[in-house]
């Protein structure tokens, strides 16, 4: 019951960072794709990944499921900041015989500081995954997921355990 509380905080606080959704390639074969809000930390996309991968395995009546392809999908670009306008309101007074009367010597102009060009990276992993239901596979194998969010015990001169290396693959 404690690891359900567990995993039901990570869900609402991962809600807010990325969003995940999946698609069914196969019947036992999906394909889950998870792309930051924001400039969100990569461990948490990939965290929302496995989430939804856990939820689609059950919602199809599944127990375990194996990574079978993991891609890296961010998505990089820039956005375009426009400078800060202000208006000139004070009145210049120049001598007389003066010839400038540009914008900026008019009282009631407004003037625009140069824009930005600023690059932004939003973290994002697609992931393949198989799909089996109990009896299909040794849920003790490396690589294999349990939906339910708990892992299989593991023997203890196994380290790391599956999970962690399966985890650390996808952060590439």
């Amino acid at each position: 019951m404690r690891r359900f509380f567990g995993l039901a905080a990570c869900v609402v606080v991962l809600a807010g960072c990325a969003a995940a959704q999946s698609t069914m390639l196969t019947d036992n074969t999906a394909l889950v794709s998870a792309i930051a809000n924001s400039t969100a930390p990569h461990d948490k996309v990939i965290e929302d990944a496995l989430t939804e991968a856990a939820r689609i395995t059950r919602a199809h009546g599944y127990q375990y499921f194996i990574i079978l392809k993991a891609e890296d999908a961010s998505r990089s670009g820039t956005i375009t900041v426009p400078g800060q306008q202000f208006a000139n309101q004070t009145a210049h007074v120049r001598p007389f015989g003066a010839t400038s009367l540009s914008a900026p010597n008019v009282s009631g102009a407004t003037f625009t500081t140069p824009g930005k060009t600023v690059p932004y990276v939003r973290p994002g992993v697609e992931v393949t995954i198989r799909m089996y239901r109990q009896g299909e596979i040794d849920p003790r194998m490396d690589g294999v997921w349990n939906a339910d969010g708990s892992m299989p015990p593991q023997p203890p001169d196994r380290t790391p355990p599956a999970r962690e290396r399966t985890a650390s693959a996808l952060r590439g």
